[in-house]
């Protein structure tokens, strides 16, 4: 049994020794001691070193002599010894780990209460002799290593040694002086997952993300080595390795002539506090001749929120010599809406955790949504990392996710310099042209006006690209407009971009001259259609060209619904005022039929006797037309023919002169109007009649 110290042995802090005494007074009893049932206690307080800077060294030591105080309330008849600073040895003679774990419990309890603006704590490693040949400075060493093992956490301050934490830390051992030759051995390389453009599914970038195949352990985990190298303050060493390879891929593709897309680069907080980061980086970029806009930095948000000068500085570095500035795992910690306040980021990667209760809380999705409203009005693209299912990606994207990353498209995989990597890709000169298309705020209720910063929108909202002079596709379009295109009796996107095609169409002309005058102004630029006779008014916005490719920011509203109650019934009015116009209005099918409308004369409907259209135009001109102009009349109304008259001269409408026989308007000069147009994808032709007006003094002209 070692006995207690006398006075004279102790340390100059009371019932402490020092280190050298202390281990003198084990070594002395170390056969007894390996026999014994006893414990050796391992003892750190955190944080001690911003106590003693923030209040002194004076009042450093008064904290010591408390905390070794309480050691010995706790632990009376055992041999505490100070190891240096602000590290104990404890041994003690039980083997009660309740008792023991009790005991420093009483001591943490004390040490949280004592009165300090730095919060103090101790970590406790335990070892426990199992009898089993260790030397007691052996015993002493596993509880130091259980400590060590300990993360800070107050929640988890004990720990008690066993083989594994032995084997853990043997592991860590084996990864720091194992790096250098993994990076020489290229047991260290990057693998690329790919970024997917939510509008065309096509891959436009990838991460690179370390990987560790190790000869002896495999696969590594970079949850596993990342942190061990950054604890070990190499990780930067890790970061340029993996850049230096990105560059030299990045290279070969170009090389070899590959489609060439952007990579994304993980930079840590440390990086920036280890070296010059920034210049490093931009050295290798150089070394390889790869443009700046094929790297892009990621740097994590936890790093933003314990921000420093280095940080701050090199970001600005960066961002001054053109590289785009990414916030990884935005949302994953306490401080996204600071950073996000304090920093100008080019994309926020929105964490996983957003995703993970989408199906079973529709907060989530509310979320999801905000943040994506948010970043674009903060003038930021957005990219959701851990999309796994199509109803995750179809969701993002029906809110403007712009890029996605997951499973969903594919796992990180090796790149081969000699291979091309993909082949569903966007082509390069196309990246701008997505990204203006991308800063649409789709979910805004005014996506025209950029300073709105609402969420949700039930403006019928839709981006459509148009490709050379005619040929319309869109892009995106939600849900508000997919209902009004039903509401038009148009039930799918291909139906909606083929009937742009159908020549002959005023409101198809209409919205390419639109079209062009958006772009040429560069404003936002309106007119009304007639749709399947609905009438719909169209704003269209430019946003990007490439090649004969142009996209544009299409919103439209169905002034004829009842949602526009006053809008609809003002238009109504109008109507039926605008149809005293005319004195009969006629409309034919392509069927060969026809049907009266509106009727405001003498004249008969006709079509009560026959719904055949030659017919009524037969009767019609025997009836109210001069005898030497019905042939004619009846070649004008062959609407067999109206479509060839019109593409021959040219014109949208046709337009035909004749005289009445009425007594009422007898030699009156009388217009008849051939307006063709499309309901429900049939061709109809509205006939409108009306009588020649002169002013009254008409004839003074002739």
């Amino acid at each position: 049994m070692v006995e207690i110290l006398n006075e004279k042995e102790l340390g100059s802090k009371t019932h402490c020794v020092t280190i050298a005494i202390f281990l003198n007074k084990i070594n002395e009893n170390a056969e007894t001691i390996s026999k014994e049932d006893c414990a050796f206690i391992f003892i750190n307080v955190s944080n001690f070193k911003s106590f003693n800077q923030n209040y002194g060294f004076a009042q450093g030591d008064q904290f010591l002599d408390f905390l070794t105080d309480k050691i010995h309330d706790a632990f009376p008849t055992d041999l505490l010894g100070r190891v240096s600073g602000d590290r104990f040895l404890l041994y003690v003679k039980t083997i009660d780990t309740d008792k023991i774990t009790g005991s420093l419990a009483r001591i943490q309890e004390d040490i949280l209460s004592y009165k300090s603006t730095i919060p103090l704590h101790i970590n406790c490693g335990i070892y426990i002799n199992d009898k089993k040949d260790k030397k007691p400075t052996q015993m002493i060493d596993c509880a130091k290593l259980a400590c060590d093992y300990i993360e800070d956490n107050l929640d988890n301050y004990i720990m008690i040694y066993n083989e594994n934490i032995e084997q853990e830390l043997d592991f860590k051992h084996y990864i720091i002086t194992g790096f250098e030759q993994a990076v020489k051995n290229h047991y260290i390389q990057p693998y690329f997952q790919c970024e997917v453009r939510s509008l065309t599914r096509k891959i436009c970038g990838y991460e690179a993300l370390a990987r560790w195949i190790d000869p002896t352990y495999g696969f590594v985990s970079p949850g596993v080595f990342v942190p061990i190298l950054e604890n070990a303050r190499l990780i930067h060493k890790l970061d340029l390795c993996i850049i230096d390879q990105v560059c030299q891929v990045q290279r070969a593709a170009i090389d070899n002539g590959f489609p060439v897309q952007p990579i994304s680069v993980n930079l840590s907080r440390l990086d920036f506090l280890l070296c010059d980061i920034f210049e490093e980086v931009d050295n290798l970029r150089r070394k390889h001749k790869v443009p700046i806009k094929l790297i892009n930095i990621e740097v994590t948000e936890g790093a933003f929120a314990q921000a420093n000068n280095s940080l701050e500085t090199g970001v600005e570095n960066f961002r001054k010599a053109g590289y785009q500035i990414w916030m990884d795992d935005f949302g994953s910690g306490f401080s996204s809406l600071n950073n996000l306040q304090a920093y100008q980021f080019d994309v926020i990667k929105i964490d996983r955790m957003f995703l993970k209760d989408m199906n079973d809380n529709p907060r989530s999705r509310i979320i999801l949504a905000s943040v994506i409203n948010m970043a674009k009005t903060l003038k930021m693209h957005t990219l959701a990392e851990g999309i796994e299912t199509e109803e995750e990606f179809n969701f993002l994207s029906s809110i403007g996710c712009e890029k996605i990353q997951g499973f969903l498209f594919g796992k990180p995989k090796p790149c081969d310099l000699n291979v091309q990597m993909d082949y569903n890709c966007e082509e390069s000169d196309l990246h701008n042209y997505y990204d203006k298309m991308g800063e649409v705020n789709v979910i805004s209720p005014s996506p025209f006006d950029t300073s709105m910063t609402r969420i949700f929108s039930e403006e019928a909202i839709a981006i459509c690209e148009i490709e050379g002079e005619r040929n319309l596709r869109y892009i995106f379009y939600n849900d508000t407009f997919k209902d009004l295109l039903a509401h038009l009796n148009i039930h799918s996107k291909e139906q909606a971009q083929d009937r742009a095609k159908e020549s002959g169409m005023r409101e198809n002309d209409m919205f390419f001259e639109l079209a062009k005058k958006a772009e040429n102004t560069g404003k936002i630029e309106s007119t009304d259609l007639i749709i399947n006779g609905a009438i719909i008014n169209e704003r269209l916005k430019f946003l990007a060209r490439s090649g004969d490719k142009a996209t544009f920011l299409l919103s439209s509203t169905n002034l004829s619904s009842q949602k526009s109650i006053q809008q609809a019934q003002n238009i109504q009015a109008s109507m039926r005022h605008m149809l005293t116009l005319y004195f009969r209005i006629d409309l034919y099918d392509e069927d060969g039929s026809v049907e009266n409308i509106y009727l405001n004369s003498s004249q008969n409907r006709i079509t009560d006797e026959s719904t055949d259209a030659v017919e009524a135009v037969s009767m019609y001109a025997d009836n109210y037309l001069p005898e030497d102009e019905r042939d004619n009349f009846k070649n004008y109304y062959d609407i067999t023919t109206v479509q060839s008259r019109l593409k021959e001269n040219n014109v949208e409408y046709l337009v035909g002169f004749y005289h009445s026989i009425v007594p009422e308007f007898e030699d009156r000069t009388q217009i008849y109007i051939l307006l063709p147009f499309k309901i429900n994808q049939r061709q109809k032709y509205l006939s409108l009649a009306r009588n020649m007006q002169y002013p009254p003094d008409y004839e003074k002209h002739f």
